[in-house]
């Protein structure tokens, strides 16, 4: 919900400086890339140097990060 809320004063003037279809459609692949990433998390962070905390971390700001780039689709598609 963060970045949902805060990704709405990065995607204005982004789609004001360069239109409305190349940031949708960056945001679209990055958010794709993004959200295999915060899945396979586990299979990359798992071995004995990695501590649940650290692969709780990673999910949190990948989540924050999808919510960021959630809001620049919804405002642009708007």
């Amino acid at each position: 919900m963060v970045g949902l809320a805060f990704g709405n004063f990065f995607a204005g003037p982004i789609s004001d400086t360069l239109g409305r279809r190349k940031p949708l459609f960056v945001a679209m692949i990055i958010f794709t890339l993004a959200s295999i990433r915060i899945v396979f998390v586990n299979k990359y962070l798992d071995n004995d140097y990695t501590s649940i905390s650290s692969r709780t971390n990673w999910r949190c700001r990948g989540r924050l990060f999808l919510g960021l780039l959630q809001a620049i689709c919804i405002l642009v598609m708007n």
